[in-house]
């Protein structure tokens, strides 16, 4: 029996030992592949629930940027000011077409709030949630009473949500890393088990490591693509954020002040940090000319710099005929004018400033990269622009009234209020600190009698000659007022009295080698002029005493025969106050 059972039972012990090892390692096999299919499946999860909470973090952030852009659109309002006291204030105000939008977006904004709360579950998320909410609400509030403290509050509220979801974003990052360690980890794991199971039954294990590489490089792929798609998204979303912060801030500068000058400067120097450019400049419609205003760059500026520019020449001048935003992403120094022209420059982004239907002027953004600007940098720069638009408009309007009110409306001359101010601001501190100047009162001769003779249409007409000749007959260094009447005032800064008499010698024989013609261009005349000199600081250091004392210094003049020069001497001055 042993003898014929023997051969049976050493044939069936390797058999059963190979279908053992087969089963067992069938067994192993089946597990580990359990096992790492389970983790693949959760890590594969984490990256689905990971790229939902992206999408809906995502579409919170892009609503929260279309509010701002719609909450920037809407038109600044004059107010009058609190309890009548302090001056106006300006403020925005939505449509009821833009009220809509912003609807919308709240409503989009609070169903993705909602969703990547139910994905995540977080405190933050919550937070976010109940920040949505917040700004719904107070949306509400102030679609029932449309006020600027309602404009706000609700402007605090979508800037809460925007900071929150900037806080989100490293969270989402942080675990789409941890999700990719854990799949590496995972195929790690698996790799070693599949190994050592290659001696159980090798192509069990060569299938199943095959299958199971597979599924894991489609895991690595897809944590690797959902890393670099969010780091790209929070890259986008930080710049977005950072540029309607900077947005915001220039907004606000540029509508809380009325001097041109600070507009000009704070337009160019943000605009030139919100798109990254090499330079920007700012120029301002006058007549038919775009002239520059102003411009920040990184570099010193050229020689010459740049210079007005005709409607329709260059891109500047594009823009501004046309009244629309001119984007180049690279070669744009091939379409640019001379007067405009940048070394180097490469990328372009010229938007025109538009009030009503009116361009005043154009807000051009230059890069020596080729693509340096996008779509969004000009959607952002438009919106700058239409707020910056109505701040020049308002500030040019301010200026021009000061201008006015310190200006001699006949001559153009800068009026007794300008010297004043100037007094205040320059001349005074010029004298406290020694430094030389000369003062000259001057008076046009007989212009009473010049008034009776000829009239006083043509008394205005001559005014207005000789104040031309006193303007052209000094440097541009040099200060013309009309001080009253025939009067008028000349202000030498940094000349001694020798060198002041000899300026105004000849002034006054320029004034009376010129010929003068009444409203019909028929000669009148002669027409002289005679003045009083003094100087700083040595016979004063008050402005307003050397006023006087040139006022009788001009008195003097005219008491010896007028048509002269007379510098002030305090022996002839008491002579004549004797007399």
């Amino acid at each position: 029996m042993s003898f014929r059972h023997a051969p049976v039972v050493r044939w069936a012990n390797p058999v059963r030992l190979q279908v053992i090892s087969v089963v067992a390692g069938a067994l192993v096999v089946g597990l580990l592949g359990y096992f790492t299919m389970t983790a693949v499946v959760d890590s594969t999860d984490s990256a689905a629930r990971d790229s939902s909470a992206h999408k809906h973090a995502t579409g919170i952030a892009d609503a929260a940027w279309e509010i701002d852009r719609l909450m920037s659109s809407a038109p600044v309002l004059n107010l009058a000011p609190r309890n009548g006291v302090g001056p106006p204030r300006l403020t925005r105000q939505l449509p009821m077409g833009t009220a809509v939008d912003v609807a919308t977006e709240l409503d989009s904004a609070v169903f993705d709030a909602e969703r990547l709360h139910e994905a995540i579950g977080s405190e933050l998320t919550l937070q976010l949630l109940g920040a949505t909410r917040d700004a719904h609400d107070s949306f509400d509030a102030y679609v029932e009473d449309p006020s600027s403290e309602g404009f706000e509050a609700f402007t605090a509220r979508t800037n809460g949500l925007r900071q929150l979801t900037d806080r989100l974003q490293p969270i989402l990052f942080d675990s789409s890393q941890a999700n990719e360690a854990q799949a590496a980890h995972v195929a790690t794991v698996a790799r070693a088990a599949l190994l050592a199971c290659v001696l159980v039954s090798s192509l069990l294990v060569v299938a199943t490591t095959w299958f199971i590489g597979r599924r894991l490089r489609a895991a690595l792929e897809q944590a690797s693509s959902e890393k670099q798609a969010l780091a790209a998204s929070a890259l986008s979303m930080r710049r977005r954020n950072e540029q309607f912060e900077a947005l915001y801030q220039v907004v606000s500068e540029v509508t809380e002040t009325l001097s041109l000058k600070y507009v000009v400067q704070t337009t160019v120097r943000e605009a030139r940090k919100l798109v990254r450019a090499d330079v920007a400049e700012l120029r301002l419609l006058r007549g038919e000319q775009l002239a520059v205003a102003g411009v920040d760059q990184d570099a010193a500026p050229a020689e010459p710099g740049p210079g007005p520019l005709s409607l329709g020449r260059g891109l500047a001048g594009r823009a501004a005929k046309r009244g629309k935003s001119v984007r180049l992403d690279s070669a744009a120094a091939a379409s640019m004018a001379p007067e405009e022209l940048f070394e180097g420059t490469e990328s372009a982004l010229v938007v025109p400033l538009i009030v009503g239907a009116r361009v005043v002027g154009t807000l051009a953004c230059w890069s020596r990269q080729p693509g340096a600007f996008s779509a969004d940098d000009e959607r952002v720069v438009e919106m700058m622009a239409s707020q910056v638009a109505t701040a020049v408009a308002a500030a040019g309007m301010h200026e021009e009234s000061e201008r006015q009110a310190h200006h001699d409306a006949l001559t153009r001359l800068p009026n007794r209020r300008q010297l004043s101010r100037d007094v205040r601001e320059r001349f005074g501190p010029g004298l406290a600190a020694d430094l030389p100047v000369v003062i000259a009162m001057v008076d046009v001769d007989h212009f009473k009698r010049f008034n009776d003779d000829y009239g006083h249409r043509t008394g205005d007409i001559t005014l207005q000659h000789v104040a031309e000749v006193l303007r052209s007959s000094v440097s541009a260094d040099d200060h013309v007022y009309r001080y009253g009447g025939e009067e008028f005032v000349i202000v030498f800064e940094g000349l001694d009295t020798g060198r002041g008499l000899q300026v105004m010698e000849r002034v006054r024989a320029a004034v009376e080698g010129t010929s003068f013609a009444g409203e019909d261009f028929r000669p009148v005349g002669p027409v002289t002029i005679s003045a009083g000199v003094v100087s700083g600081p040595e016979q004063g250091a008050d402005f307003d005493q050397l006023l006087q004392l040139a006022d009788s210094a001009l008195y003097q003049a005219k008491s010896l025969g007028r048509n002269r020069v007379e510098v002030y001497d305090p022996a002839c001055s008491a002579a004549a106050a004797a007399a």
